[in-house]
Formats: C-alpha cells, sequence, structure tokens
C-alpha cells in the first residue's frame, strides 16, 4: 500500500526512500529494497529506505581515514589517489562522517 508524502514526512506506519521523487510513502510492511536499510532521514523528514552511511561501505575511502592511513593501504588504485598521496593536498577525511576514523584535533 502507498500513500502521497505530506509535508514533514510520512504518517506512522509508512516510510519513503532516498532519492524517490515520486513523493510516495510505502506501507512498513514493506521492506527496504536491496542495499537500502531503515533509518531517519538527515532532514528530518521521517524515516525510510536509505544507504548505508558511506564509512560503513567503504571503511577504507579517504573521507573516512587519515591521509596517512588511506596512503598506506590497497585502496590506492587510480591517478587521482596516486595524486593526493604524491603531493601536498590536505587531508580529505572528514571526521564528521558517521563512522569516519579520522584523528580527532
Amino acid at each position: 500500500m502507498t500513500k502521497s508524502r505530506p509535508p514533514g514526512g510520512c504518517p506512522e506506519g509508512f516510510h519513503g526512500e532516498e532519492g524517490d521523487e515520486s513523493g510516495l510513502c510505502y506501507s512498513d510492511d514493506i521492506p527496504c529494497p536491496e542495499g537500502l536499510e531503515m533509518k531517519e532521514f538527515e532532514n528530518a523528514e521521517g524515516y525510510g529506505c536509505t544507504s548505508p552511511p558511506l564509512c560503513e561501505q567503504l571503511p577504507d575511502a579517504w573521507n573516512c581515514v587519515s591521509k596517512e592511513t588511506f596512503c598506506n593501504s590497497d585502496a590506492v588504485r587510480y591517478q587521482e589517489h596516486r595524486v593526493y598521496c604524491m603531493t601536498s593536498e590536505p587531508d580529505r577525511c572528514n571526521p564528521k562522517l558517521e563512522g569516519s576514523r579520522c584523528k580527532r584535533g
């Protein structure tokens, strides 16, 4: 069963889906599509099916670990990675990302 999504999110017993521009709410009896998980939306529009956090999906991504850790890992695969590691480009690690393993100041 589906309903139109009102401002502020779906009514109780229903959820939305990340990136779904249809504006529909889906019954909580309908599971999330493969690769998505049920979670509260960051914009306070209720909860719904959303992608897992970046650092959970890619724990060694340059946004999730210090430059030193990234550059000493097997994650360095592309020319862009090598340039990042071989230059004085600033550390891309973002401590605000959920699951980030950045060194905190």
